[in-house]
């Protein structure tokens, strides 16, 4: 999936993005906003 994320922000014009996601990508420590911050993305949490 994070694939599929970067693929989108990769290929649109420069901004801002709300992606909504399920609660299940978020419990793993290797989950998706630790490997987005990894390779380098501002990654904000909305609780």
């Amino acid at each position: 999936m994070v694939e599929k994320i970067i693929e989108i922000l990769e290929s649109k014009e420069k901004g801002s993005y709300f992606l909504v996601v399920g609660a299940g990508h978020f419990v793993n420590p290797n989950g998706i906003i630790y490997q987005l911050k990894e390779k380098g993305y501002k990654v904000q949490v909305f609780n």
